[in-house]
């Protein structure tokens, strides 16, 4: 079974979104983290990723890391 996906976004004082991630990033929980990544990216002064809680991540995460 699968380790559950949490995926927090914060913002910083200075308009920077942090995306804290814990668990696992595989092809069922990348989709959402791109679109998170992007949505950051789109209202935001940039992204930083905290991915200190990831157990595991297969290529699709690598990718949705990729297309932000």
């Amino acid at each position: 079974m699968p380790e559950r996906l949490l995926i927090t976004r914060t913002t910083t004082d200075d308009g920077v979104c942090l995306v804290t991630v814990a668990g696992e990033i595989d092809l069922d929980g990348s989709v959402r983290f791109r679109e998170v990544l992007l949505s950051c990216l789109r209202t935001g002064q940039g992204a930083v990723a905290d991915l200190a809680g990831v157990t595991f991540m297969d290529s699709s995460g690598i990718n949705a890391l990729i297309t932000a």
